[in-house]
């Protein structure tokens, strides 16, 4: 499966296709549930956090509009207003003072009254202050207020107070209202203060954002993000209220911060009527805690959708791959086999091959639609009586054939040159390909004046059926030029040349396979005129019918005289006319001739040979077999010269030449019989048929040695092989080459070689084994 899914392009798309289909789909579902359960959570936390603080800032308000009317009401009770203005304490003061304990008492926000005497620069109070005593740190809060910066007391508003010194989380001991005279600053005259208990707006924050969360914490801070009031939980560390970001109108702002390594939700409104600002301070994490259970639930079911989709991916890839796979089995049935690996995917495959199959179907029927065509003007020309004339008409036209039969009608034969042979190095395929191309050339060319159509012959030559119309002349000079071109053209693209033959005009559909035969047979004094001609029925008149199967007797002597005197001007001057006078000949005649002069040739020099040491190197058949494949009297005349210089260079060699022959012989005699003892001088001037004195003087002269000393020579050459590569014990050695007495062959062995042959031998297994 693994190395089906390997070679398998389309099938590895297909699974990675549905599997990131199913990827994707699932991953986008989750990410959207994590987004969207993030975001709901949010805005969630965000409304809870807007509504505890539009109640708190509710409240505060609220608070803040009873504690106006309250000291409203009592800076301007009657029965208290002696308390602001009075020059000296009396009993009546401190009675009215006592009023101050009851207004205290009966309002449960209130920690206490102050109120301050300008003329008698004292304080009157009630509740949980004693204004009597001279140090009363409520009392003294509020004169450091007083006698400090006049503009810092607010007529009316709120302000937080620090008896004792401001506590070490930076909230608020008591909020006091400040309310005088004066419409703007404070100018020192006498003042209510009322001293509002801090626990009152503890409580009410508490219980409120106990209700919305148990892990917020929540401050109120003043317009210089000072804190006024906090209400912390345990579980947030402390929040820098200070680092609380500015807001440009009292709508709630909604931001994340990040302290330390800790990241916060914060949640700002603003109290616009008493110039504080609320906050709420999430822990993040904290409230995203569900939301991260949720992720990691969704995650894992998603993890297990994931993997039984790709495992179900799997079976549906193989299900909707199965079509495709049956396909490549069908083509791969019909012998298409490998080169997967040059396609884009297993479609690309089948497609190449679809593609291949339609063309080939389609070459099929334009083969099989060329081959009737083909046929049938084969048919045409070489038995143009089968069929009547409306038949071979209506089959003309069928094969898009231009020829009207009723007009004058020419052939022409064209023949592809191959000098050399008959065959060239054109062979099959390529031979026919060519062909093919010269005939649409061919066709081309000649549809520009004529109306014709070409029949291939199935070999080396085609046949061009056209009609001849005008003065049988001006049209025959018209073909002669377009044959002219045709051959240009052909030279200029396939470096080959071409033979044309053009027939007499004739009238009759029916004449037409008499004037093939005349055609074709005009062609074959291509031999004649060369390659490259175009031959016309008025340049073979002559030739047609002449035959004289008989040479003249002196040109026949003239020839043999000079192949047998080796007089190479002679024999090349009688077959030069010969030739000559062949080329006035009949076809026929001239291949007999040829034929004679072959012949000739052959018993001349078999004749010659019965006299001579050393045969003519000439093989005859080859020679037979090249000239008869040879398309012009030109090539004949060429192959013949060749083969007269080679006789005459056979017919007078040199006297170093037949020295060599004996010297070359004797060298052969000795290395193929220098086992026997009896080879001697003697022996080998017998085996040469010349004198013992004869054969030694012309060794020496020619090798520098006697002939027993290359005898010698020769016999410890062998034995010396035969001691490195044999185990042959050296008598036996001695024997094989030729040698009866030991002490002479070890001598002169010591002589050649320097040591003898069992020392020679140690010395050449001591140095193989170093090796």
């Amino acid at each position: 499966m693994r190395a089906k899914l390997r070679t398998r392009k389309y099938l590895q798309k297909l699974l990675l296709t549905i599997v990131s289909l199913v990827t994707v789909f699932l991953l986008s579902a989750t990410g959207t549930v994590f987004y969207y359960a993030d975001q709901i959570v949010k805005r969630t936390q965000q409304e809870a956090n807007e509504k505890v603080l539009a109640q708190i800032s509710y409240n505060l308000q609220y608070m803040n509009e009873s504690i106006k009317t309250l000291a409203t009401s009592i800076y301007f009770d009657n029965d208290l207003s002696g308390l602001f203005y009075a020059d000296n304490e009396t009993i009546e003061a401190l009675m009215k003072a006592k009023k101050l304990d009851k207004i205290v008492s009966s309002t449960s926000l209130l920690h206490s009254i102050l109120i301050y005497n300008q003329v008698t620069d004292t304080f009157y109070g009630g509740g949980d202050v004693s204004y009597m005593s001279p140090a009363d740190e409520v009392i003294e809060a509020v004169k450091s207020v007083i006698q400090g910066d006049a503009a810092g007391i607010s007529n009316m508003k709120l302000v937080p107070l620090y008896p004792g010194g401001p506590p070490t989380d930076g909230s608020a001991s008591l909020f006091s209202v400040f309310m005088y005279d004066s419409l703007d600053v404070y100018r020192g005259e006498s003042m209510l203060v009322l001293n509002i208990k801090p626990d009152w707006i503890i409580d009410n924050v508490q219980e409120l954002n106990g209700m919305n969360h148990a892990s917020s914490s929540v401050y109120i801070v003043d317009a210089n993000d000072q804190p006024l009031i906090v209400s912390p939980d345990q579980a947030i560390p402390p929040f820098p209220v200070d680092s609380v970001r500015q807001q440009a109108n009292d709508k709630p702002l909604v931001y994340d911060a990040v302290v330390g390594e800790v990241k916060y939700r914060v949640t700002t409104l603003p109290v616009s009527d008493m110039g504080w600002k609320l906050v709420i301070v999430d822990n993040y994490a904290i409230i995203m805690k569900q939301v991260t259970l949720l992720k990691q639930i969704c995650l894992g079911v998603t993890l297990l959708f994931l993997v039984a989709s790709i495992a179900a991916s799997f079976i549906l890839s193989r299900r909707l791959y199965k079509p495709v796979d049956d396909a490549l089995e069908l083509i791969r049935g019909y012998g298409a086999q490998g080169g997967d690996s040059l396609h884009r995917d297993e479609w690309g495959f089948i497609s190449a091959h679809y593609s291949k199959a339609m063309e080939e179907i389609g070459k099929v029927k334009r083969d099989q639609g060329q081959i009737m065509k083909a046929f049938y003007l084969r048919r045409l020309i070489t038995n143009s009586d089968s069929m009547n004339e409306a038949e071979w008409e209506q089959t003309l036209r069928d094969y898009s054939c231009p020829v009207d039969l009723a007009k004058p009608l020419q052939l022409v034969a064209i023949q592809l040159d191959l000098p050399g042979s008959r065959g060239g190095e054109l062979r099959g395929s390529e031979l026919q390909l060519l062909m093919f191309a010269v005939g649409n050339i061919a066709e081309e060319i000649l549809a520009q004046r004529f109306a014709c159509c070409v029949a291939d012959t199935r070999g080396e030559r085609l046949l061009l059926l056209l009609n001849s119309e005008g003065e049988e002349q001006e049209s025959e000079q018209a073909l002669l030029e377009l044959c002219g071109q045709l051959q240009d053209v052909v030279s200029g693209y396939y470096k080959r040349s071409i033979s044309c033959a053009i027939s007499a005009r004739f009238r009759s559909y029916r004449a037409i396979s008499e004037y093939h035969n005349q055609v074709v047979q005009q062609l074959s004094y291509r031999m004649v005129y060369g390659y490259g001609a175009m031959i016309t029925p008025a340049m073979v008149a002559s030739n047609v019918g002449n035959y004289d199967f008989q040479l003249p007797e002196e040109l026949r002597k003239k020839w043999v005289n000079g192949i047998q005197d080796g007089n190479l001007a002679q024999a090349g001057e009688a077959l030069d006319q010969i030739l000559e006078r062949l080329s006035a000949y009949d076809y026929d005649c001239i291949l007999q001739h040829v034929l004679q002069l072959l012949l000739l040739l052959k018993q001349t020099l078999q004749q010659m040979n019965q006299h001579r040491m050393q045969a003519y190197a000439i093989n005859d058949s080859e020679l037979s077999r090249t000239v008869m494949e040879q398309g012009t009297l030109r090539d004949v005349r060429r192959v013949l010269h060749t083969a007269l210089e080679a006789i005459h260079r056979t017919h007078a060699p040199s006297t170093d030449s037949k020295h060599e022959m004996i010297v070359e012989a004797i060298k052969a005699i000795v290395q193929g019989s220098y086992m026997d003892m009896g080879l001697n001088l003697a022996h080998i001037a017998d085996t040469v048929r010349m004198s013992e004195n004869y054969v030694g003087k012309l060794f020496r002269a020619s090798q520098g040695m006697s002939i027993a000393d290359y005898i010698n020579e020769v016999r410890l050459e062998q034995a010396r092989l035969l001691l490195e590569q044999t185990d042959i014990t050296v008598n036996g050695i001695m024997e094989r080459v030729g040698y009866g007495n030991q002490s002479y062959f070890f001598r002169l062995f010591k002589r050649r070689f320097g040591t003898t042959p069992k020392e020679y031998r140690f010395a050449k297994s001591r140095l193989f084994e170093e090796q």
